[in-house]
């Protein structure tokens, strides 16, 4: 079928496009988009989305490597930049979730927030807020967590079910 009702602005923005229904706004921005209903602004936003749908990426390299993941929305610089395949999450912020591998359902606002977050069903809030979040081989660890506030609960790696609250609250949880 044809690609349809799309808009691409920029040099490279949507280049390899095969769906319909897409805005892409900056140079290779969906550069190798298979996916539909998706919206990349900035440079090289989405810019590795294959078959990913419903995705909004607004920021410069924001969900840079999202290949299959669907249903998220990342804003900011580098914003969910390493998570592929994943879905449902929210990243708001510089760099947040910039180095996330894994997870999904995720809410995390804040610079640096959930920055290495592998773990799902989490909420971070706040600067550096679960930057370390890994679950490490078992992949029961590092989901169900609430951090809410300035570094809270950053040196968090495996442990799961916590609500941290307050300035550096549970910088050493694990």
């Amino acid at each position: 079928t044809a690609a349809t009702s799309n808009v691409f602005i920029g040099d490279s923005a949507g280049h390899g496009n095969s769906n319909s229904f897409n805005v892409f706004l900056g140079k290779g921005s969906g550069k190798f988009n298979s996916g539909q209903y998706n919206a990349f602004l900035g440079y090289q936003a989405g810019l590795k989305n294959t078959s990913g749908t419903s995705n909004v990426f607004i920021g410069n390299q924001a969900g840079f490597y999202n290949t299959t993941g669907g249903y998220n929305t990342f804003l900011g610089f580098k914003a969910g930049y390493t998570l592929s395949t994943n879905s449902y999450n929210t990243y708001l912020g510089y760099q947040a979730g910039a180095n996330s591998k894994d997870g999904d359902y995720n809410v995390v606002i804040g610079p640096f927030s959930g920055y290495k977050n592998n773990g799902d069903y989490n909420i971070f809030i706040g600067y550096e807020s679960g930057y370390n979040n890994i679950s490490g081989t078992d992949s029961r660890y590092s989901k169900w967590n609430t951090f809410i506030g300035y570094q809270s609960g950053k040196g968090n790696t495996t442990g799961w079910q916590n609500l941290i609250i307050g300035y550096q609250a549970g910088l050493s949880n694990q």
